[in-house]
């Protein structure tokens, strides 16, 4: 893990067969929540950045990250936010993919913007 640059760590994590991505943590002193923001295809992490940041303000943890690593992505939230609740945030396809995950069980709260929900 990276050193904290402006309230953002930069992670890296190993899928199952090596391949590594680039997740952003947005941390939170006072974490009363924990979301993991998922977005439409096609368009960086970058983008969501202003709202990752105004949720961290918010007493929420964060975490953004490159679409292959979903699964992978909600364990390092997990891990980092083990007692919060955990809500995913989904726009268009992503708010599909709950279902793909191993550990959608964990999540307490789901939110899909533009979605069609397949549970």
């Amino acid at each position: 893990m990276s050193e904290n640059q402006g309230n953002t760590l930069p992670i890296k994590i190993k899928t199952e067969d090596g391949y590594s991505l680039s997740d952003r943590f947005y941390p939170s002193p006072s974490s009363k929540r924990a979301f993991l923001l998922f977005w439409t295809m096609g368009v960086s992490q970058e983008c969501y950045k202003s709202f990752a940041r105004f949720l961290a303000k918010n007493n929420c943890s964060v975490l953004t990250f490159d679409f292959r690593g979903m699964v992978n992505s909600l364990q390092e939230l997990i891990s980092h936010v083990p007692n919060a609740p955990i809500t995913w945030i989904g726009h268009s396809l992503d708010g599909q993919v709950i279902s793909l995950s191993p550990h959608h069980r964990k999540v307490s709260r789901f939110i899909a913007t533009f979605s069609q929900v397949l549970l």
